[in-house]
């Protein structure tokens, strides 16, 4: 398929040609879509930012109603419960002047004090059917007219101690709240069947229906809003709203609006107390919504254009500044190549990639004739690098007699030894030897414990040699741990730390100890000695130049084992030094059980020395 396709491929195709497919498919289709794209989320944003805004305002009005609404329904909740109240109400009075003391000192003045403390209250009226009560301030009697009202039908005849209704008094309208004060009436009715007969009580509190229209009259956008009741009547707008206060309630038609020229928000009141249908309606223009899009959409139009001109002088430009200059190496190279005459290229290079390429074609010119002309030198410095080769590898075969000299000489004098009957130094020698060797050939990096200790217990035995009866040393291990093995040489360089800086530098005698067992899950390996010890200050230097990068001859064989450690096992391990100033030093190592290298098998450790 690929070799079918391959006539089209872009190889065959001239620069100019590459250069106009690179600027259609990077620049001009890129910048086209990517701004269409960026105009339609961006008009899509503002216009949801623009809902997200009127909801919130719709909140905001929904939130100040319920204010009006829960403020006036605690007023008729005090009056409900108010025991006083209900018992003067109650009352059968002999005259008026019995009556109106009570009416003066209380009934008055509870009733009223909603208009001090509510400003949204209007008017608080309470109607009764008790006969012994004259017409009063604030207090009416129940009389045919009240009963032919439309809210008192409702009161009367709904189930529910408590409605809210639109009501016209005083040629205006209002909202009110109607509610039975029949709270003790019901009480003590359930308590005694033979309670005394009670009188009919409705409090009426109107709410002044401007509370509601100031709440939705500031409108921050350019639009119709409406209150609606639960039959969709016009209880308030913020335009021509001294209107509908004053003229019987009109019904809301949503018909009247084309839903192609204006767009409808409605939040029901439902959530508020005894609003349920209740609704605030926001009609708005589209061309609204499409005039606060157009400058957004202009602009980005502009920019878009703007974006297009830049970057078409700027591609004709750049690529101008490299399409010449490749014509120029193209058709130098096409006259080297006919007439084999390697002279360069005169021209300003420029310091990009092409006058890297012009550059380097003029050097390869000039190095041709030079290669040319040194093709002999060439092949002598070859057989001069053949014979130093050769005699690398002399050098590197007799470095490997050295060791085999000084072994043989350390046999001989042990021989000698012997035969002299010095059989200690002639022990000595051997260890000795036997160190030299595994240090020199080191085999394997992985060891099990048990040759390690071997190997320690060799060093010792020098070191026991060298120091006499000031060194004594004792090494343990558990049977099960023995054949698990460690990386070669982690234990040594401690013994001999403890050897050298510690039981040296002190005055008496002085031990070693090398333990190595399990305890849970991680190998422990401690080595303990009475020596010289370590200072605070000591230790803390001495760790930095453990975790020290640099290598340096501060304590090297401790960041050696430091570093092997970290190699072998990562983070699990663990490496602490305790020590007190001349009391001395405990070296504690922690490995992990769970890991391979511990339980590396030797088919493994020849496999990898192989």
């Amino acid at each position: 398929m690929f070799k079918r396709f391959k006539p089209f491929s872009l190889n065959n195709l001239k620069v100019s040609q590459k250069l106009f497919m690179i600027y259609l498919l990077c620049v001009l289709l890129p910048i086209l879509a990517i701004n269409i794209i960026f105009v339609r989320w961006t008009i899509k944003n503002l216009t949801n930012q623009w809902k997200k805004e009127i909801n919130i305002n719709f909140d905001v009005y929904v939130a100040n109603i319920r204010s009006i609404i829960d403020d006036t329904l605690y007023f008729t909740n005090i009056l409900y419960s108010d025991e006083k109240l209900n018992e003067y109400l109650n009352r059968n009075y002999a005259n008026e002047n019995d009556y109106f003391d009570i009416h003066s000192e209380y009934l008055r003045p509870t009733i009223y004090q909603a208009k001090n403390a509510y400003p949204q209250i209007e008017d608080v009226e309470i109607w009764h059917n008790n006969p012994t009560i004259p017409l009063s301030d604030g207090f009416s009697y129940i009389n045919n007219n009240v009963r032919q009202t439309e809210w008192y039908k409702l009161i009367n005849s709904s189930n529910k101690s408590v409605i809210i209704v639109p009501t016209f008094s005083e040629d205006s309208w209002r909202v009110s709240i109607i509610r039975k004060l029949d709270y003790y009436d019901r009480m003590f009715g359930e308590q005694d069947e033979n309670a005394q007969h009670t009188y009919k009580k409705i409090l009426k509190v109107d709410i002044n229906l401007s509370s509601f229209i100031s709440i939705i009259r500031y409108n921050f956008f350019d639009g119709e809003l409406y209150l609606l009741d639960s039959k969709n009547h016009i209880l308030g707008s913020n335009t021509l709203f001294e209107y509908y206060m004053m003229k019987p309630l009109i019904t809301f038609d949503y018909n009247k609006y084309d839903k192609n020229e204006y767009m409808i928000f409605q939040r029901n009141l439902n959530k508020i107390n005894l609003l349920n249908n209740w609704k605030i309606v926001g009609i708005f223009e589209r061309n609204y919504v499409t005039g606060i899009l157009k400058k957004p959409i202009l602009f980005f139009i502009f920019v878009a254009l703007i974006s297009l001109i830049v970057a078409t002088v700027s591609i004709y430009f750049i690529s101008r500044s490299f399409s010449i200059r490749l014509s120029i190496l193209s058709k130098h190279i096409r006259k080297n190549a006919k007439k084999k005459d390697f002279s360069i290229i005169e021209i300003n290079e420029g310091n990009d990639e092409i006058g890297e390429t012009i550059r380097e074609f003029n050097n390869m010119s000039k190095k041709i004739k030079e290669l040319i002309e040194k093709e002999m030198l060439a092949k002598i410095q070859r057989q001069n690098l053949e014979i130093e080769r050769k005699q690398a590898e002399i050098n590197a075969l007799q470095s490997q007699i050295n060791p085999h000299f000084l072994f043989n000489t350390l046999e001989s004098i042990r021989m000698r030894s012997i035969i002299k009957n010095e059989k200690e130094t002639a022990e000595i020698i051997k260890y000795l030897t036997k160190t030299l060797r595994r240090l020199i050939y080191w085999g394997n990096d992985v060891i099990t414990i048990e040759d390690e200790l071997k190997f320690i217990d060799e060093f010792l035995r020098i070191q026991n040699y060298r120091l006499g009866e000031k060194l004594t040393f004792e090494i343990y291990a558990d049977e099960d741990v023995k054949n698990l093995r460690i990386p070669k040489m982690t234990i040594q360089p401690l013994v001999e730390n403890s050897c050298i800086h510690g039981i040296e530098e002190v005055e008496g005698n002085g031990y070693v100890k090398v333990k190595v067992y399990k305890d849970a899950d991680k190998l422990l390996i401690t080595v303990e000695d009475n020596g010289r010890g370590m200072k605070e200050e000591e230790i803390k230097t001495l760790f930095d130049n453990i975790y020290c990068e640099k290598n340096d001859s501060k304590s090297i064989g401790l960041k050696n084992v430091y570093r092997r450690l970290q190699l072998f096992y990562n983070d699990k391990f663990t490496f602490s030094i305790d020590s007190k100033y001349k009391q001395g030093t405990v070296i504690k190592i922690g490995i992990l059980l769970n890991n391979d290298i511990i339980y590396k098998t030797v088919e493994n450790e020849e496999k990898s020395n192989v």
